[in-house]
Protein backbone atom coordinates (compact mmCIF):
# COMPACT_ATOMS: atom_id res chain seq x y z
CA UNK A 1 0.00 0.00 0.00
CA UNK A 2 1.39 3.40 -0.99
CA UNK A 3 1.68 6.18 1.57
CA UNK A 4 -0.25 9.32 0.71
CA UNK A 5 1.90 12.45 0.62
CA UNK A 6 -1.00 14.87 0.48
CA UNK A 7 -3.39 16.18 3.09
CA UNK A 8 -6.45 18.37 3.19
CA UNK A 9 -6.89 21.73 4.92
CA UNK A 10 -8.19 20.17 8.14
CA UNK A 11 -5.23 17.79 8.36
CA UNK A 12 -2.72 20.56 7.66
CA UNK A 13 -4.32 22.75 10.33
CA UNK A 14 -4.06 19.91 12.83
CA UNK A 15 -0.40 19.30 11.93
CA UNK A 16 0.45 23.01 12.30
CA UNK A 17 -1.42 23.33 15.61
CA UNK A 18 0.46 20.29 16.87
CA UNK A 19 3.74 21.86 15.78
CA UNK A 20 2.95 25.03 17.74
CA UNK A 21 2.01 23.08 20.87
CA UNK A 22 5.08 20.85 20.59
CA UNK A 23 7.36 23.86 20.13
CA UNK A 24 5.93 25.71 23.12
CA UNK A 25 6.13 22.54 25.20
CA UNK A 26 9.78 21.92 24.35
CA UNK A 27 11.17 25.44 24.09
CA UNK A 28 8.99 27.37 26.54
CA UNK A 29 7.38 30.78 26.09
CA UNK A 30 7.89 32.57 22.79
CA UNK A 31 6.28 35.22 20.64
CA UNK A 32 4.18 34.70 17.52
CA UNK A 33 7.01 36.09 15.40
CA UNK A 34 9.47 33.62 16.94
CA UNK A 35 7.02 30.80 16.16
CA UNK A 36 6.69 32.11 12.60
CA UNK A 37 10.47 32.04 12.11
CA UNK A 38 11.07 28.73 13.85
CA UNK A 39 8.23 26.82 12.17
CA UNK A 40 8.64 28.63 8.83
CA UNK A 41 4.91 29.32 8.57
CA UNK A 42 3.17 32.45 7.34
CA UNK A 43 2.52 35.06 10.06
CA UNK A 44 -1.20 35.10 9.34
CA UNK A 45 -1.32 31.32 9.70
CA UNK A 46 0.40 31.50 13.09
CA UNK A 47 -1.91 34.32 14.25
CA UNK A 48 -5.04 32.38 13.25
CA UNK A 49 -3.86 29.11 14.79
CA UNK A 50 -2.74 30.80 18.02
CA UNK A 51 -6.11 32.56 18.26
CA UNK A 52 -7.83 29.17 18.10
CA UNK A 53 -5.41 27.59 20.59
CA UNK A 54 -6.10 30.49 23.00
CA UNK A 55 -9.87 29.91 22.62
CA UNK A 56 -9.35 26.19 23.28
CA UNK A 57 -7.37 27.10 26.42
CA UNK A 58 -4.35 25.11 25.20
CA UNK A 59 -2.09 28.18 25.03
CA UNK A 60 -2.00 31.20 27.32
CA UNK A 61 -0.25 34.58 27.36
CA UNK A 62 2.82 34.78 29.59
CA UNK A 63 3.86 38.43 29.55
CA UNK A 64 5.69 40.59 27.06
CA UNK A 65 9.14 40.74 25.51
CA UNK A 66 10.48 44.26 25.11
CA UNK A 67 13.07 45.29 22.56
CA UNK A 68 14.62 48.61 21.55
CA UNK A 69 12.64 48.65 18.31
CA UNK A 70 8.94 48.17 17.73
CA UNK A 71 6.15 47.34 20.09
CA UNK A 72 6.40 44.73 22.84
CA UNK A 73 5.78 41.14 21.72
CA UNK A 74 3.23 39.08 23.61
CA UNK A 75 4.79 35.84 24.82
CA UNK A 76 2.80 32.62 24.63
CA UNK A 77 3.19 29.39 26.54
CA UNK A 78 1.57 25.99 26.69
CA UNK A 79 -1.30 25.96 29.17
CA UNK A 80 -0.28 22.80 31.02
CA UNK A 81 -3.53 22.71 32.95
CA UNK A 82 -5.70 23.22 29.87
CA UNK A 83 -6.28 19.47 29.48
CA UNK A 84 -5.81 16.30 31.51
CA UNK A 85 -5.63 12.61 30.67
CA UNK A 86 -5.89 9.34 32.54
CA UNK A 87 -3.07 6.84 32.32
CA UNK A 88 -3.49 3.21 33.36
CA UNK A 89 -0.75 0.63 33.70
CA UNK A 90 -1.39 -3.06 34.21
CA UNK A 91 1.41 -4.72 36.12
CA UNK A 92 1.71 -8.32 37.33
CA UNK A 93 0.48 -7.53 40.85
CA UNK A 94 -1.43 -4.27 40.49
CA UNK A 95 -3.21 -1.78 38.26
CA UNK A 96 -1.91 1.77 38.59
CA UNK A 97 -3.82 4.82 37.46
CA UNK A 98 -3.00 8.50 37.31
CA UNK A 99 -4.22 11.84 36.06
CA UNK A 100 -1.62 14.00 34.29
CA UNK A 101 -1.72 17.44 32.68
CA UNK A 102 -0.24 18.45 29.32
CA UNK A 103 3.20 18.88 30.87
CA UNK A 104 3.08 15.31 32.17
CA UNK A 105 2.74 16.43 35.78
CA UNK A 106 0.81 13.85 37.81
CA UNK A 107 -2.04 15.39 39.78
CA UNK A 108 -3.66 12.18 41.08
CA UNK A 109 -2.31 8.66 41.59
CA UNK A 110 -4.00 5.45 42.66
CA UNK A 111 -3.07 1.77 42.70
CA UNK A 112 -5.24 -1.35 43.08
CA UNK A 113 -3.68 -4.71 44.00
CA UNK A 114 -4.25 -7.77 41.82
CA UNK A 115 -4.36 -11.27 43.28
CA UNK A 116 -2.63 -14.11 41.43
CA UNK A 117 -5.86 -16.11 41.57
CA UNK A 118 -7.98 -13.40 39.85
CA UNK A 119 -9.56 -14.29 36.54
CA UNK A 120 -9.38 -12.19 33.37
CA UNK A 121 -12.86 -10.66 33.79
CA UNK A 122 -12.11 -9.56 37.36
CA UNK A 123 -8.89 -7.86 36.21
CA UNK A 124 -10.70 -6.15 33.31
CA UNK A 125 -13.38 -4.92 35.71
CA UNK A 126 -10.74 -3.42 38.03
CA UNK A 127 -9.05 -1.67 35.09
CA UNK A 128 -12.37 -0.24 33.87
CA UNK A 129 -13.45 0.86 37.37
CA UNK A 130 -10.16 2.63 38.07
CA UNK A 131 -10.21 4.33 34.65
CA UNK A 132 -13.78 5.52 35.14
CA UNK A 133 -13.14 6.67 38.72
CA UNK A 134 -10.19 8.79 37.62
CA UNK A 135 -11.91 10.11 34.47
CA UNK A 136 -14.85 11.31 36.56
CA UNK A 137 -12.47 13.57 38.51
CA UNK A 138 -11.68 15.54 35.34
CA UNK A 139 -13.96 18.22 33.94
CA UNK A 140 -15.44 17.01 30.61
CA UNK A 141 -14.06 20.16 28.92
CA UNK A 142 -10.53 19.29 30.03
CA UNK A 143 -10.61 15.51 29.53
CA UNK A 144 -8.63 14.30 26.50
CA UNK A 145 -8.62 10.55 26.90
CA UNK A 146 -7.31 7.41 28.54
CA UNK A 147 -4.08 5.57 27.76
CA UNK A 148 -3.39 1.96 28.74
CA UNK A 149 0.02 0.34 29.11
CA UNK A 150 0.73 -3.36 29.67
CA UNK A 151 4.02 -5.10 30.38
CA UNK A 152 4.99 -7.78 27.92
CA UNK A 153 4.35 -8.58 24.30
CA UNK A 154 0.80 -8.32 23.01
CA UNK A 155 -0.32 -10.96 20.52
CA UNK A 156 -2.09 -8.74 17.95
CA UNK A 157 -4.22 -11.65 16.67
CA UNK A 158 -5.69 -12.64 20.03
CA UNK A 159 -5.21 -9.40 22.00
CA UNK A 160 -3.56 -11.36 24.81
CA UNK A 161 -0.55 -10.08 26.74
CA UNK A 162 2.08 -12.81 26.60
Amino acid sequence: MAISRTCNHKQMKSINMGAILKTLSRKGPMSRSALTNLLQLDGTTITNLVRELLELNLVKPSGYEFSALGRPREMLQLNSDGREAVGLQVEPHRVTGLIANLAGQVTQYQSIPLEPSENQQSILNKIAELGQKLAEKISPKRFIGIGLACHGVIDSNSGIVV
